[in-house]
This record gives C-alpha cells, sequence and structure tokens, in this order.
C-alpha cells in the first residue's frame, strides 16, 4: 500500500483501485465472508454455539440466510474487483453503505446488551466501521473531484 502522503494527493479512482485491489482487502472481504458465509450456511448451530446466542429455529434459520447473504456479497465484490473499474467499485461501495451500517449497529447493540459473544460482535462492528471509513474517503473524494470539475 503506499504511504499515507501520497494518499491524500491520490485521485478517488486510484484509491477505489488501490483498496479493492490489495491483499488484506480481499483476506478480509471476499475470504472471510466466503468462509464464514459457508460457514453460518452450512452449519448454523455450531454458528450459534459460537456467537453465544439463543438456540431456536429461528435463529438458526436467520444464520442460514446471513450465511447466503455473505457469500453473495463475496461473490460479488469478486466480480467487482476483477473489472478493475473505478465506476464498478463506487456502486459496489454505495450498495455496501447501508449493510454496513446496519450490521454495525446490529452487532454492537447485540454485544453491548449480552445477547452474543461480545469479543466476536465488538470485531465484526470494529471492521464494519473500518470499511465504512475506507468507502466513505473515497467516495467523498469522489464526489469533491467532481465538484471541482462541473
Amino acid at each position: 500500500m503506499a504511504p499515507p502522503s501520497s494518499l491524500i494527493h491520490a485521485s478517488s479512482d486510484q484509491l477505489a483501485l488501490q483498496m479493492f485491489t490489495s491483499r488484506p482487502r480481499w483476506v478480509t472481504t471476499v475470504g472471510l465472508q466466503a468462509f464464514l458465509g459457508l460457514f453460518f450456511l452450512f452449519a448454523p448451530g455450531y454458528t450459534v454455539a459460537v456467537l453465544d446466542v439463543t438456540d431456536i429455529v429461528e435463529t438458526r434459520t436467520l444464520f442460514a440466510l446471513y450465511g447466503g447473504l455473505l457469500l453473495h456479497r463475496a461473490f460479488m465484490e469478486q466480480v467487482v474487483r476483477s473489472r478493475a473499474d473505478p465506476s464498478w467499485i463506487r456502486l459496489y461501495m454505495w450498495s455496501t453503505v447501508p449493510f454496513g451500517l446496519s450490521s454495525a449497529v446490529i452487532l454492537g447493540w447485540a454485544s453491548a446488551q449480552g445477547l452474543m459473544n461480545p469479543w466476536i460482535g465488538w470485531v465484526w462492528v470494529a471492521l464494519f466501521v473500518g470499511e465504512l471509513g475506507e468507502i466513505s474517503i473515497v467516495l467523498f473524494k469522489h464526489r469533491m473531484e467532481t465538484a471541482r470539475s462541473a
């Protein structure tokens, strides 16, 4: 990754491409989401045990559905990565904001209320907040560049 000072002068397109082609992002988004998606989808009972949540049929069903959603997100991010087109990356970023924001709020609330394993919950909250921060920087920078060129 480029030094922080060079990121300040990089265009939003360069930042978007840098973000989506970096190995750490692939590991934390595509790889981790795909792994968790498979785990949640095919092992909802273990998911319930690991997250320390109430074990009822609805919880298992919810985690299996969430696993499918995570698999879809991992696949779509890989598609966007392989295109390496900043406009596609920005569209994907916009589509990620509601998911990331709602996930951070729900997981933070569940962790604070003792409804799930707090260590796992707060780590996920940190990952979502970090991703939302990166996305916000790129989208804000693009908006400023667009306004300047208009």
